[in-house]
């Protein structure tokens, strides 16, 4: 043999050699079971300790390593595909998987309303005159409230100024003063309610609102012992106009002197007497009747009167009050020696038009509940 001949055959010997130690390594650091493509989308799962090690000839994976679709639940994926296949928590069995139950998300209640309070210094309508009013903002929740502002309204057409309605910052459990100054008219002749509206807004602490206090003032202090007009109904009246026009007896006790009861006219107007029966919805001793006549016409508007008190609403007896109403258009107020009743009946004798129709803005009666 040639020289040549053996130089070559060492060549190719050595080349082998360097081959099979490049190749070697690659094989021996990855499993058999790597030939399966996995998806670039989701990590391939790591192989759990019970999983049987790789075949060492190449040959196909066992049945019992973990699949990317159905990861092993001791080595879940946190991005595994369709996860209604398989219920949170299940086994991994290969039958058909159970309806997967909703993980229930904890139900966020809505933030707590801030307990606050708003309250109106006290007001005369003694005017004319400007008079400084006070607007009190407590705050009875956990947590401090921010930026709070507070805004103040009379009736329409009064002027009020803001000396200092920016409150910001009130700790729980404290309170803060906005003042504003308000310019009283002076009265003008008639019954009616001055209404003041304080808001206070806010933010921050239990979250964001408003927060308000309305006060209604007659332009005449209440009648004494006045009874709630929401305990009263009507059990008779002599007439009622509900055709031509909505003014029911229930008018005279719904605590609005734009409403009005008037008697019937639409198929010719009633005489006089007229009469209206209240029910008290309970036995008092009954002390007086305040009478409010209709405030933007004449017809209705009566004049001479008497009331009666019955305990049953049928037996009367003789009237513990007479007398005559004005053309005033505010509160006119009979007082009389308190007697035993839940019913009481105003009748009217004529009218201050001289005309047929009777009726009545308001009615309100004075008692002491037995």
């Amino acid at each position: 043999m040639s020289s040549k001949t053996v130089r070559r055959g060492a060549l190719a010997l050595a080349l082998a050699s360097t081959l099979a130690l490049a190749v070697q390594p690659a094989f021996a650091s990855t499993p058999d079971d790597a030939t399966e493509p996995v998806a670039t989308s989701t990590p391939a799962p790591a192989v759990p300790e019970s999983s049987p090690a790789p075949e060492p000839d190449g040959a196909a994976p066992s049945t019992e390593a973990p699949s990317t679709e159905a990861p092993s639940t001791d080595a879940p994926s946190a991005d595994v595909p369709a996860p209604e296949a398989v219920a949170p928590g299940a086994s991994g069995s290969s039958g058909p998987a159970a309806a997967p139950t909703p993980v229930e998300a904890a139900e966020e209640e809505p933030p707590a309303e801030p307990d606050i309070a708003v309250s109106i210094s006290e007001i005369s309508l003694d005017g004319p005159a400007i008079l400084d009013v006070e607007v009190t903002v407590q705050n009875d929740s956990a947590k401090a409230m921010t930026k709070v502002g507070v805004s103040f309204a009379g009736p329409i057409g009064w002027q009020v100024v803001a000396v200092d309605d920016d409150l910001g910052r009130i700790a729980p459990g404290d309170d803060e003063s906005a003042a504003f100054q308000i310019r009283i008219p002076e009265k003008r002749p008639g019954y009616a309610l001055r209404v003041f509206t304080a808001t206070a807004e806010y933010r921050g602490g239990d979250g964001a609102g408003t927060a308000t206090e309305t006060v209604s003032i007659p332009t005449i202090p209440p009648m004494p012992n006045l009874i709630d007009q929401s305990t009263l109904s009507i059990a008779d009246v002599s007439s009622e106009e509900t055709v031509s026009e909505r003014t029911p007896a229930t008018n005279a006790i719904d605590g609005d002197t734009n409403t009005i009861w008037h008697t019937a006219y639409r198929d010719g107007a009633r005489p006089y007497p007229h009469h209206i029966t209240i029910d008290l919805g309970a036995e008092y001793d009954v002390t007086g009747l305040e009478y409010v006549t209709r405030q933007n016409a004449v017809n209705g508007r009566m004049k001479d009167y008497q009331v009666y008190v019955s305990a049953d609403g049928t037996t009367w007896g003789d009237p513990v009050a007479t007398g005559s109403f004005t053309a005033d258009l505010g509160p006119q107020r009979v007082a009389f020696a308190a007697t035993a009743g839940r019913y009481v009946k105003l009748v009217g004798l004529n009218s201050i038009a001289g005309n047929a129709f009777g009726g009545a803005a308001e009615i309100n009666i004075g008692g002491i509940r037995r």
